[in-house]
């Protein structure tokens, strides 16, 4: 499971909703392209995945595979829109200015532990890690620009 990037972004949301890691601008920026990314690779490009857990190989069914987006996807993304944002709207102004650039820290661990432990990234999640790692930075350039264009508004 450690070379799915889902499981470092779920176990980074769990952390940030129990306070262990503060839940802040990256770990949001993160959810959002890994929920938009996760939701594409299942429903509209939907491929095949092998999860590797020591020698043991599962193949999920597509409902697994969905059941599974919605878990470790769309839940955390629901609780961000929804939860974080009132807190956010309630005390009238985030108290958090961290860059969401930060997030290259944790995805870049991901990465080297990936490269580390010899994983084939095309295998992955049977799409070129290259287009992925586009869409991802499409995703989130668009949503920093969008951040920060209401947030100069605001201001």
């Amino acid at each position: 499971m450690i070379q799915l990037w889902s499981a470092w972004n779920f176990s980074w949301f769990l952390l940030g909703k129990n306070n262990l890691v503060p839940f802040n601008h990256p770990l949001k920026a993160s959810i959002f392209v890994t929920s938009l990314l996760g939701g594409y690779m299942i429903y509209i490009y939907p491929r095949k995945i092998t999860i590797k857990i020591g020698n043991y190989k599962i193949k999920p069914s597509y409902s697994c595979l969905v059941m599974g987006d919605i878990l470790f996807h769309q839940i955390p993304m629901a609780y961000v829109l929804y939860i974080e944002n009132k807190k956010e709207l309630n005390t009238l102004c985030s108290k958090d200015n961290t860059c969401g650039a930060w997030v290259l820290l944790p995805f870049s661990g991901w990465y080297l532990t990936s490269k580390i432990l010899r994983i084939n990234f095309d295998k992955i999640y049977g799409i070129k890690m290259n287009y992925l790692v586009g869409a991802a930075c499409t995703l989130f350039t668009g949503h920093s620009l969008f951040y920060h264009l209401l947030k100069n508004k605001k201001d």
